[in-house]
């Protein structure tokens, strides 16, 4: 094997990794302007794009805690701005992002926020997917043991056993 083989593919991967942003600390520089929560997962920009937060699953506003997860999500993006990472699309159309907003000069996540608060799951359905998945599961684990939020009640259920089971009926 040729002697420049593994300096070429060091190389390689130096380039890789020097050439990628960190999207867990807010590097996300376009911003947006949230208008409308929906639940606490799901918001709409002024320009009508539906952005479905990544990594979380917010109860249903049907279900028990819905509509406080929606509200603690207005309140921590009204009148902030708000920065955007994009990762992908859903079935539904939807923009799977993270959400950033700037909390006393830090930019956050407001997946992470979300979780701490107990006011959402940690999703790990796609956290392969999820740049900040360790921080929000972080969160989400300390929220979980401390009964914070939706925690506090025993019999919370998970929103996606919910909707099955809504289905059923």
């Amino acid at each position: 094997m040729d002697k420049r083989y593994p300096l070429l593919i060091i190389a390689l991967i130096a380039a890789i990794l020097l050439g990628t942003k960190s999207r867990s600390t807010g590097d996300a520089e376009e911003k947006v302007k949230i208008i409308r929560c929906h639940d606490g997962d799901t918001c709409t920009t002024d320009k009508g794009e539906k952005i479905r937060l990544a990594c979380i699953d917010a109860p249903e506003l049907k279900q028990p805690f819905g509509k406080a997860s929606r509200d603690h999500l207005k309140e921590i993006i009204k009148d902030r701005p708000v920065k955007i990472d994009r990762i992908n699309t859903d079935r539904f159309g939807r923009t799977i992002a993270i959400l950033y907003i700037n909390n006393g000069g830090k930019w956050q996540a407001v997946q992470s926020l979300q979780s701490k608060a107990g006011t959402v799951w940690a999703f790990d359905r796609f956290k392969r997917n999820c740049p900040i998945w360790n921080s929000i599961n972080r969160e989400f684990q300390i929220a979980q043991s401390k009964k914070i939020g939706l925690f506090a009640d025993r019999q919370a259920i998970e929103p996606w056993i919910w909707r099955q089971n809504e289905k059923l009926r």
